[in-house]
């Protein structure tokens, strides 16, 4: 136990002193445990065994020099295992006292006074240990460490250490500080497909943008962020995880999209205490190689459409800002209406799958025609069905 005191008042026979390894807190002389007087008068330093709230006589009496009003550092070490206890007054032994049946099951640490005042600081209880030695960490009160940074700069906690030699002379103390986060970092608020704004289409068949909030990591401040892309929402199977620092963008190179697929970002961060955040997926972009624009169309300019060739099924998407009705039309060379469908589409993305499977049509070039708002394009495909 390490703590600085003084004593200081006036008359006559004064003292103070420490309780350690009581058995009863609430008790008057805390029932089992032992005691410690710093006598002022009488300059000595006195040992007690209390048995069942009796003091007794002192069981070992020393000499010690103590002033009124003087700050001391002590340090009392008590060993369950011998029995042995060390008294130091600023660094120096000066006395001791060995029980042969020590107290071993004592908790609790009281000072006390008798005509006099006494001012305690800097009240530490150190653990013996070996040269190496686990700390538990967690919010429980059985831990030793129980508390997570504050900030990713402020140290959790702080472990200090006193070496006593075979001589009984004590080091110099060390301290060594921790930083102790078991929180994962906060869920990115958002995730969106593109360079800006969420996008639900590309045109583009090898490159893939995503853009994102900042995580936040109150205890030890966010390491890196990892990103990948699927064609499922949250799979990996385009780019496994990628390491992409501390960038609020990622970009995708050298891919080869195939259209009419959907494709997601995921993406999560790591702390710099290793934890690592719930995953947040994308809606997903959707690869449409062909765009068609219908001129002049102020609530909805672009219709997408894909693959071209077509093989079995043709999807068509576009983003609606309207409620205005669509129309869509599909023919042969000759003009013959093969599919007709209108639409009442909903604000935002919609998409359609025409399936050439199901029309039982052959191999060959086809127009699509796409009307609204008295606004009306029609663009070539070809149908080459294996």
């Amino acid at each position: 136990y390490h703590f600085s005191a003084k004593i200081y008042g006036a008359g006559t026979n004064r003292r103070a002193g420490f309780h350690f390894a009581c058995s009863r807190p609430d008790s008057l002389n805390r029932y089992d445990g032992y005691f410690v007087w710093f006598r002022v008068d009488n300059s000595t330093l006195q040992f007690y065994k209390v048995v069942n709230d009796n003091f007794g006589a002192p069981v070992a009496t020393f000499p010690l020099q103590i002033n009124v009003g003087q700050q001391y550092d002590y340090k009392v070490i008590f060993d369950r295992v011998s029995g042995k206890i060390w008294v130091y007054q600023n660094n120096v032994l000066v006395g001791t006292y060995t029980d042969p049946t020590p107290y071993t099951s004592g908790s609790y640490i009281s000072f006390r006074t008798g005509n006099a005042a006494m001012e305690v600081d800097f009240l530490r209880a150190y653990r013996s240990r070996l040269q190496t030695v686990n700390l538990s960490v967690g919010s429980a009160n059985t831990n030793d460490v129980r508390y997570e940074n504050t900030t990713p700069f402020s140290a959790a906690a702080k472990v200090s250490s006193i070496v006593q030699d075979n001589a009984e002379n004590l080091s110099a103390e060390n301290n060594q500080l921790y930083h102790v986060d078991w929180t994962a970092p906060q869920l990115i608020t958002y995730l969106n497909d593109g360079i800006a704004l969420d996008q639900d289409t590309t045109i583009n068949g090898s490159i893939l943008n995503c853009n994102y909030s900042a995580a936040r990591d109150t205890n030890s401040g966010v390491n890196y962020y990892l990103y990948a892309i699927g064609t499922n929402s949250g799979s990996t199977d385009v780019i496994t995880w990628t390491n992409n620092l501390q960038q609020l963008s990622a970009q995708q190179n050298g891919l080869s999209l195939v259209p009419g697929t959907r494709y997601y970002f995921t993406l999560k961060a790591m702390n710099n205490a290793g934890l690592i955040s719930d995953s947040i997926v994308s809606d997903g972009i959707l690869y449409l190689p062909q765009t068609v624009e219908l001129k002049g169309n102020k609530d909805n300019r672009q219709f997408l459409f894909a693959p071209n060739p077509v093989k079995d099924q043709l999807t068509l998407t576009w983003i609606n800002n309207s409620n205005s009705i669509s129309t869509i039309t599909v023919t042969d060379l000759l003009g013959k209406q093969i599919w007709h469908q209108q639409f009442h589409p909903s604000i935002g993305t919609n998409s359609l799958q025409i399936n050439f499977k199901e029309l039982n049509v052959s191999n060959g070039i086809y127009f699509i025609r796409i009307s609204q708002n008295k606004n009306v394009v029609t663009e070539k495909f070809i149908l080459s069905r294996e």
